[in-house]
């Protein structure tokens, strides 16, 4: 989880990164909030990735 955090930051994804940061401390201590914030990380990915591929589409262009 600490790669993707850090690159989350290096990209400029924050809510990912931050959703990563809470998932990483969520699981040291076994919190059942954990699958919740699994799905949050999840569609956040999507959108993130939805923007990561739009930028190349511009890049390509």
């Amino acid at each position: 989880m600490g790669r993707l955090k850090s690159s989350s930051f290096n990209v400029g994804a924050n809510r990912q990164a931050a959703c990563c940061r809470q998932l990483e401390s969520l699981a040291r201590t076994g919190d059942d909030a954990l699958g919740a914030l699994y799905d949050q990380l999840n569609d956040e990915w999507q959108r993130v990735e939805a923007a990561i591929l739009k930028t190349l589409e511009k890049a390509c262009t």
